[in-house]
């Protein structure tokens, strides 16, 4: 780069290049493994511990 008084100057960057775009990780915590519900009723899941590693 050099500036409007005629100095110039140099600088370095590292770039670290990672993988990207993986897939999200599905973690359903309720209801638990095995629960039974009967017909025709509501079953509420929760998800919250569900992540993006991105």
């Amino acid at each position: 780069v050099i500036d409007t008084g005629g100095r110039d100057s140099i600088d370095f960057v590292n770039i670290k290049v990672r993988a990207f775009n993986q897939v999200p990780v599905a973690v359903i915590t309720a209801p638990k493994e095995g629960q039974r519900f009967l017909s025709g009723k509501s079953v509420n899941f929760d998800g919250s511990a569900s992540f993006d590693p991105d």
